[in-house]
């Protein structure tokens, strides 16, 4: 996406209209980079930990490996992170982003793993919210995203999903459409993983990676009238109550849900139904069967609206690395989730 003038007001998919505002990070010191292998040690650490831990239950002598291996494992992992300088380093390259290309820019709050559960596991399946506890100390930013598009958030085997968003942008596409986009980063250990998730698709190789969770919004030219969601299926694939297009390739990939503007049931199937064909024609079923592919997709589209998820992952932890694809990277899924706009409208 090139840099266009800078709106006074930008689109906000919660909040209509909102004031520009670039929130500044200062750049921090350079960390000390610690080798990928100490790394990796400190997750096998962890991960013989849990074990032990589990087997203490039939066998209660395991505790005293098993603590002292979490214990360590997690020094490991967090004290490497601390003289890495990982998340002051982050913020800073997220930070540029926003700088290089003129959008809108502020921090979100980490999310406990605690409230990540909760928020994951009050997600309701039938109309993609989740309803947050009032006791909740949750920023009001984080708990609009997962009342509107919860389903997207929601943790499912087999599937990398982030509820822990680390940064909101706004701005305009090269074709200066107004956008929005929450991105997450999550750091991977992939020393036990496949040989093919120990390489990303820029050229970068090693068992130590950062995966980049982004969720994008944009409105179409009309209003759908319905509200669509198209989930990642079942691993059994067993889920055939979702409603079905004509392709069998888009209908194993994607589960089709469908209701009204309010969330609840269609009343009239049929109607709602060919609204959902008009949406989705063939071009657009082609298109999102291909990015699935690409960035492990999902979305909603909520009248109007569209929300977009997927992720993207780099295999390296030097953030001079990072810094050079960031920006490549932030671009080519922002230009996907564009990319089938023309279908729907």
């Amino acid at each position: 996406m090139d840099k266009n003038p800078t709106p006074a007001r930008l689109w906000d998919p919660f909040s209509g209209e909102i004031p520009f505002h670039q929130q500044s990070v200062r750049k921090p010191g350079k960390g000390m980079e610690i080798p990928g292998f100490i790394r990796s040690f400190g997750g096998i650490l962890l991960l013989l930990g849990l074990i032990t831990c589990l087997a203490a239950f039939i066998y209660r002598d395991a505790l005293w490996l098993g603590v002292p291996c979490l214990c360590f494992g997690l020094a490991i992992i967090f004290g490497a992170d601390h003289l890495n300088k990982t998340d002051a380093n982050l913020d800073w390259l997220l930070f540029k982003l926003a700088k290089q290309h003129g959008w809108a820019f502020e921090l979100l709050p980490t999310v406990r793993a605690d409230q990540q559960a909760t928020m994951s596991s009050r997600a309701s399946s039938s109309q993609g919210n989740t309803h947050l506890a009032a006791n909740r100390k949750v920023d009001p930013r984080i708990g609009k995203i997962h009342e509107r598009v919860g389903d997207l958030l929601t943790m499912k085997i087999g599937r990398i999903t982030m509820v822990d968003f680390r940064a909101i942008y706004r701005g305009n596409s090269r074709d200066a459409l107004p956008f929005w986009m929450a991105l997450g980063v999550l750091k991977s250990d992939m020393t036990l993983a496949a040989s093919s998730l120990k390489r990303d698709r820029y050229g970068n190789e090693g068992s130590q990676a950062f995966l980049f969770q982004m969720l994008c919004a944009y409105r179409l030219d009309r209003d759908t009238g319905i509200r669509v969601r198209l989930l990642h299926e079942g691993i059994t694939g067993e889920s055939r109550t979702d409603f079905q297009t004509e392709s069998v390739e888009f209908n194993r990939q994607f589960n089709i849900s469908i209701a009204d503007k309010s969330g609840n049931p269609p009343e009239d199937v049929e109607t709602q139904h060919h609204a959902l064909l008009q949406a989705l024609t063939p071009a657009t079923q082609a298109t999102l069967i291909d990015l699935k592919e690409r960035y492990d997709v999902q979305l909603v589209i909520d009248g109007d609206t569209v929300f977009y998820a997927g992720w993207d992952k780099l295999n390296t932890t030097n953030f001079d690395i990072i810094d050079q694809h960031i920006h490549t990277m932030t671009e080519a899924f922002a230009d996907s989730a564009l990319s089938f706009k023309h279908y729907i409208e």
